[in-house]
């Protein structure tokens, strides 16, 4: 954020932010159905909620602010995800899955999410799922208090975005699952439970009014589906969609061995095992619904924070084969390999490519809003091909900025860096390292 960080709208913050819910809220003609309202194939409740509540109790349109929040639910997600799974790994297994948690989190591929305020719903989403895999993952009683933890996060991710219900999807194909490997009746609890998720899955895919994807954003052929998926399947590397079968065969080798022996997994892999298919239902859903406008069927840096919770799942998982009689030294040595050119490649290319050349973007978007500003002239808005405008309808952005009120409340200067001093990163990254250590450390008996 301090090296990359702009305090200048970009895209839907022009419309989807500024327009729909700040200049609503000024003339008072803000109505609470215009949370539920579609946002491509999407419903950003919680995301409009948190603007809502920025921009009322600061009184202003902080895009700072906005991106530190995210990062503490990106942060908080991390946290949480090794929370749960680290009781279930030896003392160098827990510390590869802190580091290997650690590097995946912290990789900069998904760089749009982190730098546009407005992307939290991606962040809710990732913590709405790993907190309802944690909470249903014991198997709580029906209706107890970890079950309605459970469902309230559910409910989170719902309100998150489009993908909240693959939560609810991967939640009951791996109950579904675990009911097989159990080997046991179909109590009424049981099919309570069932039923929740099914009905939830349902519901969320019935409040999806048919749609179509601006410019054509849909794989019409199986041509645009199927490499857009190995690719999605493929990350971190996923200029190399080959590798997609070595960096799943963790998971592949463990959810196997539980078939072939009809033995229900622990607690902990079937998190991992709930969390991997999340993210291959997101791999599925990014091919089907953006398929068809994807350069080289690579998905975009804000697509690729909905894959990383599969590559800490298989990580786990590749930790815990040993357990089941699997030769995990061998697997290791060809996942481990894979996994860190990945994870460099993948930061390289956001740092020394990607990065730079939206500085570049910015700074012509910055210049034109600013000559807007002094002119009044639309033609500044308009002049740039549609990927270098502030947004692509010039009316959008000249509506936000004709409106005192809405400049007036925007917080922060696009010529000026990040609001906090040199020595914020380093000592966050040295507190940051302090947290990953504590845990490890050994305890007293």
């Amino acid at each position: 954020m301090e090296s990359w960080g702009i305090a200048l709208p970009f895209m839907d913050q022009w419309d989807g932010e500024a327009l729909h819910l700040y200049q609503a809220l000024l003339d008072g003609t803000f109505q609470l159905s215009a949370l539920f309202t579609l946002h491509n194939e999407h419903r950003i409740v919680l995301t409009r909620l948190l603007d809502i509540a920025l921009f009322c109790g600061t009184g202003t349109w902080s895009l700072w602010t906005q991106m530190v929040l995210n990062s503490l639910l990106h942060v908080g997600a991390a946290f949480l995800l090794l929370k749960f799974l680290l009781p279930g790994c030896r003392p160098r297994g827990a510390l590869l899955l802190t580091l290997g948690t650690t590097l995946i989190f912290a990789n900069p591929a998904g760089w749009q999410n982190a730098l546009w305020g407005f992307q939290s719903q991606f962040y809710f989403c990732n913590f709405f799922a790993i907190l309802a895999t944690c909470a249903f993952a014991g198997r709580p009683r029906f209706g107890g208090k970890l079950w309605w933890l459970g469902l309230t996060a559910l409910g989170g991710a719902l309100l998150s975005m489009a993908s909240g219900a693959l939560v609810c999807a991967s939640l009951l194909i791996v109950s579904v699952l675990d009911l097989f490997l159990h080997r046991e009746a179909l109590s009424w609890r049981r099919a309570g439970e069932l039923a929740v998720l099914a009905a939830l899955l349902l519901a969320a895919l019935l409040s999806q009014a048919p749609h179509e994807s601006p410019a054509g954003l849909r794989a019409s052929a199986l041509g645009y589906f199927f490499p857009t998926l190995l690719h999605c399947l493929a990350w971190p590397l996923m200029d190399y969609p080959w590798v997609g079968i070595f960096l799943h065969l963790p998971a592949l080798s463990s959810l196997s061995w539980h078939l072939v022996h009809r033995k229900a997994p622990d607690p902990r892999v079937w998190a991992a095992l709930t969390l991997w298919m999340f993210s291959l239902l997101n791999s599925l859903a990014i091919s089907y619904a953006r398929g068809g406008a994807l350069i080289d069927h690579l998905p975009l840096s804000r697509y690729q924070d909905t894959l990383i919770v599969g590559l800490v799942a298989n990580l786990f998982l590749l930790l815990r084969l040993q357990s089941y009689g699997l030769p995990r030294k061998y697997v290791a040595m060809l996942w481990l390999p894979i996994f860190s050119l990945g994870i460099t490649l993948s930061a390289y290319k956001a740092l020394a490519i990607r990065l730079p050349m939206q500085a570049h973007i910015q700074a012509i978007q910055r210049t034109a809003v600013f000559e807007y500003l002094d002119t009044k002239n639309i033609s500044a808005l308009a002049r740039e091909p549609l990927i270098l405008r502030p947004h692509w309808n010039p009316q959008v952005t000249q509506k936000v900025l004709d409106d005192p009120r809405l400049t007036a409340a925007w917080s922060g200067d696009p010529f000026k860096p990040a609001p906090w001093g040199p020595w914020t990163g380093p000592c966050l990254i040295l507190a940051g390292l302090c947290c990953l250590v504590v845990p490890l450390l050994p305890k007293k008996q």
